[in-house]
């Protein structure tokens, strides 16, 4: 069984795009509204770019970059939280991190097709 599970996650961490997908396609039928869904799916998805990110960094780069990523998540919410704040200044600190989620799931699937298009032209 552990088998199993570890090339489920193998499959997804290498394919986020199929976890996403997958996610998808389990909220649609447990809940069935589409947006909903979608933005549940990008929001578990996170993780999974994340890693596949530094994965495919660390391959093409030879440096582990995990620091930055983690760097850049957080001046991100720094900076996303100054702009909530300036356009309402009744802001709270989850609403921050929601969008500061999003806007990083949308990086990373740009950052993911990139890196991969560099990743072929490389090898």
């Amino acid at each position: 069984m552990s088998n199993i599970a570890a090339a489920a996650a193998g499959f997804f961490i290498s394919f986020p795009v199929a976890g996403l997908l997958f996610f998808y396609v389990l909220f649609r039928l447990w809940d069935g509204r589409k947006q909903a869904s979608w933005k549940r799916a990008a929001d578990l998805s996170v993780p999974l770019f994340a890693v596949t990110i530094y994965f495919m960094l660390l391959e093409i780069t030879g440096m582990a970059l995990g620091w930055a990523q983690l760097l850049f998540f957080i001046i991100m919410a720094g900076s996303i939280l100054t702009l909530l704040y300036r356009m309402d200044e009744n802001v709270s600190l989850f609403t921050s991190l929601k969008w500061t989620w999003r806007f990083h799931f949308l990086l990373y699937a740009v950052l993911y097709g990139i890196l991969g298009v560099i990743g072929i032209w490389t090898v």
